[in-house]
């Protein structure tokens, strides 16, 4: 490949004059050709300058994918700014902290989830930010038509002289790392890295690319974006829709008949399910490229199958590389394509590295290191000690992988994902890739769980394909056949579909909180069979220990939802049997241990002393605590080990359908 010290702004110039009246964006009916483009995009950087945005000032872009949003961000970076691109399904108080984070002075917006539900929502995030009304832009079709630009007169000069002198190399971008709970890294990337990098890519498959692409993949994700500069590069028309559901890519795909597409696995799937998937997207569709997460060999070739027509195009990357390090090309066979994230682009490089050993040879498992070209220019205020990139210019990834004799690079897994079971490594992705080849299995994604004897267990959450049914037994004796058996999930949990970030990939995050979840709850079902200890707290037998009881009951039962009438009456009973040991027992009963249980249909409180029987003498105290203690337990009863001491357990049982199991787990 030839690498090219160029811009935004030299590029469109170029194909401004080379094919003017060529569509180069086009969503919701609104198109701009490249001469518009270059146009729009001189005279909306000039106002920018105007708006009291500097070179190097950080503006932040928030929107739906849509033209107006690339015309905002090429606007952005002309006028020498730097593009802040927010996630455009996260809430309005997280990108009050992502502007924090990266000292964002503006803020241009569109249409957007939060948006969507609350019209004041970018005035919220500018209040948040301690952004005046001033400070704001809205790009949005509705609110703005960037074609009046055309006839726009401004002095253009300053802008020109700032594409002029422009750096490609400078801080022009700045991407999130995929964040759900956790602050993001903000990864700085360059014009350079981007342009080369989608030109990198473009090339492995530069004879099947067709003129035009939809485009579903968000724009403010690095591989969104490297794409469309790829397709802008090689002046080619984008297609984009700012909702990414079925309906709306097939009709783009029918209507401009578009050769090539971009999305997650999840999207290509949403459209093999749609009604008319075969007579307005088999047609024309010849050229996939999948993003987001590495996909199963079963997966891919599954997907190539439905798709008749078309080459599926895997590949790998992460922001930090701008973000393509390897793609598959059409001329691969399906086998290399579908078991590897393709060869490495050209012009850069990729080895495989333990800290151990250094660099490893071919076939030999370490992390994936990569330079060159296509690096980030680092995150974002932070120091030396937590960038990725080490002194030697390598970029570690955290992806396990090998490079195979033919240069093609195998992933094998996260190094934080590995799963350590016994002392063993496991590797989730080899699990998944099994699990997977079942027929019934749609998706799946294998995880580690604290486990307190093995350290860790292994489990599976799966979604099925419409109308199958799971058969665990079966899939645990198939499984035995392909892999060790420590290897085998202890569980397999299904849903109807796993949750997902705004950029369309796996929230990986999200999906272990839920995983976790259900595997709590299995774990106290499965204790509350038995009864389920929960306190033990042991008095002397003084009337003064019954007040701290009481509390301490008290406290407890309310905290596990029993009505304010029902704990005074567990409190009555468990004061009536305390002071019956206390002040009317016969012979010492020594120290009172009480104990809690929790049951499936009940708490059991149980009283254990040195003491005689309760009511065995015809004594009006300890009748009338009798009446007391059955007027409120659901059950009682008493019994005596081999030692002949005795423990007295009172049952209360569970009010208005109340699942022990479901409140504990949301614990």
């Amino acid at each position: 490949m030839t690498i090219e010290e160029t811009t935004y702004a030299e590029i469109l110039a170029k194909k401004a004059k080379e094919c003017p009246d060529r569509v180069a964006f086009c969503s919701e009916g609104q198109c701009y050709t490249y001469a518009e483009l270059d146009k729009i995009t001189d005279v909306f950087a000039a106002k920018i300058i105007g708006f009291g945005i500097k070179k190097n000032d950080h503006v932040a872009l928030w929107g739906y994918n849509c033209a107006n949003w690339f015309v905002t961000y090429l606007s952005i970076i002309k006028a020498g700014a730097v593009a802040v691109l927010l996630n455009y399904s996260l809430p309005v108080k997280d990108l009050a902290d992502l502007m924090e984070l990266t000292d964002a002075k503006f803020i241009f917006y569109g249409n957007n989830r939060e948006t969507s539900k609350d019209v004041d929502a970018a005035v919220k995030l500018a209040e948040l930010s301690k952004l005046s009304k001033d400070k704001m832009f809205n790009f949005s079709g509705e609110a703005f038509d960037f074609k009046t630009y055309l006839n726009d007169s401004i002095d253009t000069s300053a802008v020109k002289a700032i594409t002029e002198s422009d750096n490609p190399r400078r801080d022009a971008i700045i991407i999130f790392t995929t964040g759900t709970t956790a602050l993001p890294k903000a990864v700085l990337l360059s014009q350079y890295g981007v342009i080369n990098d989608g030109i990198g890519y473009g090339d492995k498959y530069k004879d099947a690319r067709g003129e035009s692409i939809c485009n579903t993949l968000p724009m403010f994700h690095s591989f969104g974006l490297m794409v469309v500069t790829l397709y802008l590069h090689d002046a080619k028309t984008v297609y984009l829709h700012e909702l990414i559901k079925p309906e709306e890519i097939v009709k783009i795909v029918d209507k401009y008949h578009t050769p090539d597409m971009s999305g997650v696995g999840a999207v290509y799937t949403a459209l093999v399910e749609h009604p008319d998937f075969d007579i307005k997207v088999i047609p024309s569709v010849r050229i996939c490229l999948i993003g987001g997460s590495v996909s199963t060999p079963a997966f891919l070739m599954r997907l190539e199958e439905k798709f008749t027509h078309a080459t599926f195009l895997n590949g790998y990357g992460q922001t930090e590389a701008s973000p393509a390090l390897s793609m598959s090309s059409p001329t691969d066979p399906i086998e290399k394509r579908a078991t590897s994230v393709g060869s490495l682009l050209e012009g850069g490089e990729i080895k495989i590295w333990t800290k151990e050993k250094g660099f490893m040879s071919t076939g030999e498992v370490g992390e994936v290191v990569a330079r060159g070209y296509f690096l980030m220019n680092g995150y974002y205020k932070l120091p030396k000690e937590k960038q990725s990139i080490d002194d030697e210019g390598w970029l570690h990834t955290g992806d396990l992988g090998y490079v195979d004799e033919d240069n093609f690079l195998h992933l094998t897994g996260r190094i934080k994902d590995i799963i350590i079971k016994s002392g063993e490594n496991i590797s989730p992705v080899e699990i998944e890739q099994k699990i997977i080849e079942n027929e019934c299995i749609k998706e799946v994604k294998v995880m580690g769980a604290p486990h307190p004897v093995t350290s860790e267990s292994v489990e599976a959450c799966i979604v099925l394909y419409d109308g199958k049914t799971f058969d665990e037994e079966a899939m645990i004796a198939e499984l035995k056949t392909k892999i060790s058996k420590f290897k085998i999930p202890s569980h397999f949990f299904i849903f109807d579909s796993f949750p997902l970030l705004g950029n369309g990939k796996l929230d990986q995050r999200g999906l272990k909180e839920l995983m976790l979840k259900r595997l709590k709850k299995l774990r106290l079902e499965h204790k509350i069979e038995k009864g389920f200890h929960v306190n033990t707290t042991t008095v002397d037998n003084d009337e003064l220990a019954v007040t701290p009881v009481l509390g301490l009951i008290g406290t407890f039962a309310k905290e596990i939802k029993f009505s304010e009438k029902r704990t005074d009456q567990i409190l009555e009973a468990v004061k009536a049997m305390l002071e019956e040991r206390i002040l009317n027992a016969y012979t010492d009963v020594g120290q009172i241990t009480i104990q809690i249980h929790l049951f499936k249909e009940c708490m059991r409180i149980q009283f254990r002393d040195q003491g005689d029987k309760y009511f065995v003498e015809d004594d009006e105290n300890a009748k009338n605590t009798a009446k007391t203690i059955l007027k409120y337990v659901s059950n009682y009863k008493t019994e005596k080990d081999s030692k002949g001491v005795s423990t007295y357990s009172m049952d209360f049982n569970w009010e208005n359908g109340f699942n022990i199991v479901d409140f504990l787990a949301d614990k």
